[in-house]
């Protein structure tokens, strides 16, 4: 439809672009953060719950742990947080 072409503006492109690099982008994020906890793409929020208590507590600064690698798993289970429930 030609009246589509003349309506849509340079800010309706830009949107569209950007929502789609947005997409994009955090479907890697979500694979990455999966993988730092453990776990494939078919998991569930169930066992994303799981993997992040038990990586939490092994790698907890105040149990001995390495604080750097516990903020990446606490980041990783936020980022999931937002995207699986």
């Amino acid at each position: 439809d030609l009246g589509n072409l003349e309506s849509t503006s340079e800010q309706d492109v830009d949107d569209l672009l950007n929502g789609f690099w947005e997409r994009y982008l955090s479907f890697d994020e979500k694979a990455e953060s999966l993988t730092r906890l453990g776990l494939r793409a078919e998991s569930t929020w169930s066992d994303v719950k799981r993997s992040y208590r038990r990586l939490a507590a092994e790698h907890h600064p105040d149990r001995g742990g390495d604080a750097s690698r516990f903020m990446e798993i606490r980041t990783a289970y936020e980022l999931l947080s937002h995207s699986m429930t």
